[in-house]
This record gives C-alpha cells, sequence and structure tokens, in this order.
C-alpha cells in the first residue's frame, strides 16, 4: 500500500528538526515494537546520528515477545544502543538517563544544557515517553497520528537538561515498501482518511494466517485457513454476530464493519501479542 499521506506541517517539522541537530547531544528514536522497520523513517539516517542515538522499542506489551528479542539482539549486533520498554515500564526515568549518561561518557567535554531530541513515526509514543521521563504530564497524547504538530521544549533536571518533544515525520517517496504502508496503518502512525480499513484488514489477516493461525482459532474460531481472506473476515463477522439480516445493508458496509472491529481486536492486543515486522 503506497503511503499518500504526508500533512503540510510535517515538511516544516522535517526541515527544523533538520535544524536541530547541528546542536544535539542525544537522539532518543521511539520505535514501535510491532513495526520496528516501517518505524525507522530513513530521514533520521541521512542526518548521520548513529553515534548518538538511543533506539527506544516501544509499546512490548503488544508484540511477540520473541520477535522483539530477536530485534533487540540485531540493534545490539550492529553496536546500536537500545532500550525496550512499555506504557506500564516502572522507573523509565531511570533506564532512560543511563543509557543518556553512558553515551555522554563516551563523547566527553558535555556543557549544560544537555540537548535531547525525541524522533519517530507519528503515533509511536514520543510525547508519553516524554512525560514518564520527566515524570509529569506536560505533552499532549492521544492514540491518533500526528497530535503534536510543533516542536515544543521541555526542560528537565533544573533546566540541566533541554528535551525537545518533536511532531511524527512519515515516510516519503519510493524509499517505503508497500508492506510499510500497511503496518504504518494498522498501527495508527497513518490517519484513516489514507486507507480502506477492508484493505489493510485482508493484509492482517493474510499475515495471521502465515504466523499467528492460533490467534485466529482461539479468538474466533476459524478452523479452515486455506480459505480467502475475505471470506475468512465473514465467517468472523458471523462468528462475532457482526453480520445485519437486513436485506437493504451493503456489502461493502458489512465488510467495513467487521473490518474496524479485527483492527481494534488487533490494537488493543485482543488476539494477542503480534509482529507484523518479522525478522
Amino acid at each position: 500500500m503506497k503511503i499518500n499521506w504526508f500533512p503540510g506541517h510535517m515538511n516544516k517539522s522535517q526541515k527544523n528538526i533538520k535544524k536541530l541537530f547541528k546542536n544535539i547531544d542525544i537522539c532518543l528514536e521511539i520505535l514501535d515494537a510491532r513495526i520496528i522497520s516501517a518505524s525507522q523513517n530513513p530521514i533520521f539516517n541521512s542526518w548521520k546520528i548513529k553515534n548518538k542515538t538511543i533506539k527506544i522499542i516501544n509499546k512490548i506489551d503488544l508484540a511477540d515477545p520473541i520477535i522483539t528479542k530477536k530485534w533487540i539482539f540485531k540493534f545490539k549486533k550492529e553496536k546500536m544502543s537500545v532500550l525496550s520498554i512499555n506504557k506500564n515500564f516502572k522507573n523509565i526515568s531511570k533506564y532512560i538517563l543511563h543509557k543518556i549518561n553512558n553515551i555522554l561518557i563516551k563523547k566527553g567535554n558535555i556543557v549544560n544544557p544537555i540537548k535531547i531530541i525525541v524522533i519517530g513515526i507519528p503515533n509511536v509514543g514520543k510525547s508519553s515517553i516524554i512525560n514518564q521521563l520527566v515524570k509529569k504530564k506536560i505533552c499532549q497524547v492521544a492514540n491518533i497520528a500526528s497530535v503534536t504538530r510543533n516542536i515544543k521544549e521541555v526542560k528537565f533536571k533544573k533546566g540541566k537538561i533541554l528535551i525537545y518533544d518533536t511532531p511524527g515525520v512519515m515516510w516519503t517517496g519510493k524509499s517505503c515498501k508497500e508492506e510499510y504502508g500497511y503496518h504504518l496503518a494498522l498501527c495508527t502512525a497513518i490517519k484513516n482518511i489514507a486507507f480502506k480499513y477492508i484493505d489493510i484488514t485482508i493484509f492482517l489477516i493474510n499475515h495471521l494466517k502465515r504466523y499467528y493461525s492460533n490467534c485466529l482459532k482461539k479468538k474466533y474460531g476459524i478452523q479452515n485457513f486455506l480459505k480467502d481472506s475475505e471470506d475468512i473476515i465473514k465467517e468472523i463477522g458471523k462468528n462475532q454476530n457482526l453480520i445485519s439480516c437486513n436485506k437493504n445493508v451493503s456489502n461493502i458496509f458489512i465488510l467495513d464493519k467487521i473490518s474496524r472491529r479485527i483492527i481494534q481486536d488487533f490494537q488493543s492486543s485482543k488476539l494477542g501479542r503480534i509482529s507484523l515486522d518479522i525478522i
């Protein structure tokens, strides 16, 4: 699925974030544990931030723990600083500050305030992590894409640390693989005006049939995984009493209704802990 969603404020934000990097000491790149490849916007790598970046894998409580461990191993093998967390993780501030301190010691000659920038795709949890880091509800948070639209400065540790909360920046151009578009849509990094629910649900069902068939069986009672994915969606609708007896209700409306339910179940982990980016 091609991404045809890049709001005007993102282009401006991207330019402003790039300017900030000249004076940044530490970069916290927030990743979604379910879609690690898709949540690594290549534009950030082009800014040569590797040596001062901490990759924070967020939402690990929603992702397959075995896949998450494989990604952590991969990052460590590539000598990247990495930390995995979720919204209920205790002492997030302590662990992030410890990682930051390790990088600063290697760099040396750091002048206060220490400047930290938090980057990532839309709705990956940047603002939530900042709130947990400073232990205050200082940044606006919502489970929809593109809530943060401007760069915000947050002072921490009596002004000794300056944190920049940045708007999410989406992929552009041909660099985004087709499957990443589905990943981003399923994990609410893209607003729902940019896709059809039935399309991303068919992609999800195909993925579940291949890697997590037990989740389909346990949650929806699906037994035959050789069926076409659209037929499986209809079967789920019947099993969940979502199909109307009213003959005037269109097939498209019914499929859309069922698709939204399946996606909600995935996003809330009612299907289980599922990773879309299999390594």
